[in-house]
């Protein structure tokens, strides 16, 4: 590919102002990606009954999020769809199973490098932004609130337009991509 796809930026450093992460009740800092590099972060709730997310505004937005995610302390991920009703799936990070919310069009979860799961959600609407969130069970609601005190990693996240995911695209700004 030559053009951009991957139509989040800062892909690389979740610490980055450009990432939402809701920090009263969670925290984010970067981790070892299995590649050896700092590009991954490791995802941690903190106990308090909130809702715990990292996101990124993405305007206008794709309709397929992508990430490589990998269990910690906690095992479940949910791929919100910000501004689609009940478009959400959630992931178990050590069985390799998801659960599709009513307004996910469908979903895909296959096992990656050093114990990493490609996950991959896919609405049937036009979302404005993404939004990685700790939560209790593949039964999880939309934006649950929980007490999780656990963590999970993230590497590679993407959101792009089309059916399918396609490989990884890193993005630190509008011009400053892999092509």
């Amino acid at each position: 590919f030559s053009a951009r796809k991957n139509l989040l930026t800062k892909t690389e450093s979740f610490t980055d102002a450009i990432w939402t992460v809701n920090t009263v009740f969670s925290t984010f800092v970067q981790a070892t990606a299995p590649d050896a590099t700092s590009t991954a972060a490791t995802f941690t709730g903190n106990g308090t009954n909130n809702v715990h997310l990292v996101g990124q505004v993405v305007n206008p937005g794709g309709n397929v999020i992508s990430v490589k995610a990998k269990a910690g302390t906690a095992r479940y991920l949910q791929i919100l769809f910000d501004n689609v009703a009940n478009s959400q799936v959630n992931f178990d990070l050590q069985l390799g199973t998801f659960s599709l919310g009513a307004g996910a069009a469908s979903a895909a979860i296959t096992a990656a490098e050093d114990g990493y799961y490609h996950c991959t959600a896919v609405s049937s609407g036009s979302p404005a932004n993404a939004k990685f969130i700790l939560v209790t069970s593949l039964s999880a609601s939309r934006l649950e609130a929980n007490t999780i005190s656990g963590s999970i990693n993230l590497w590679h996240p993407q959101v792009e337009t089309g059916a399918v995911a396609t490989s990884y695209q890193r993005v630190n700004t509008a011009s400053d991509y892999d092509t």
